[in-house]
């Protein structure tokens, strides 16, 4: 079972191994009162940003309702100007990595066969900026895998101990990790490592795409990012 945030729970609640508790949880009519308000806010953002910030700000410390989050992030990282204003093509680069992992016989999920391939291909070429690449997907696989293992979207409905247990010793109660967004965690991860080469891809930013993916489509992920 799932609690109201699209995580794992165990229904004993004896084992419920969590370490820590939601401070913060909507009410129906609190939620449906805030999601007006930030409609409200969201159809006029440039003159409360230029006119009544401190409203903004306030309405942010109180929380912003699940519903509206995805929509409310993107206008507070400016990620729709971003898009517009840079050139790369994020469908393109989705495009190039699926060939390439069908070219290969690699998989999304990842997996031995997959990693083990990987770094074949890192340790054969001779280009050291496609060598990085293939170990940066490398490790985007390993972390993909044990990124909110346990959350709905990250997870089969399906029971599966052995799979379960290669992704975190909790997760057989759960499912296996190849859930339906595990593939979007990567396409966006591996996008944003070609997008930003300087950067590349960093342990621990698969938690950031994560929480981005529980609210957004996957191309409004990575320009989140």
């Amino acid at each position: 079972m799932f609690d109201a945030y699209g995580f794992g729970v165990c229904e004993d609640d004896e084992d419920d191994e969590r370490s820590h508790e939601y401070w913060f949880v909507d009410s129906t009519v609190q939620s449906t009162r805030s999601v007006r308000e930030w409609d409200k806010i969201m159809r006029s953002w440039d003159e409360f940003m230029t006119g009544c910030p401190p409203r903004i700000a306030g309405r942010l410390r109180r929380g912003i309702p699940r519903a509206s989050r995805g929509r409310v992030w993107k206008r507070l990282l400016g990620s729709d100007v971003l898009r517009t204003n840079s050139s790369f093509d994020y469908q393109a680069t989705f495009g190039r990595l699926t060939t390439f992992l069908s070219d290969n016989g690699l998989h999304e999920t990842g997996g031995h066969d997959t990693i083990s391939r990987l770094s074949t291909l890192a340790d054969d070429c001779v280009d050291e900026d496609r060598a990085k690449h293939y170990l940066a997907l490398k490790q985007i696989l390993l972390d993909t895998g044990r990124t909110f293992p346990s959350h709905r979207i990250f997870t089969d409905s399906e029971i599966d101990p052995e799979m379960g247990a290669a992704c975190d010793k909790n997760l057989a109660r759960f499912g296996s990790c190849t859930g339906p967004c595990r593939g979007k965690l990567l396409h966006v991860l591996a996008a944003y490592e070609r997008y930003n080469p300087v950067v590349g891809y960093c342990q621990g930013m698969s938690f950031i795409a994560g929480v981005l993916l529980m609210h957004m489509n996957e191309e409004d992920a990575f320009w989140c990012l």
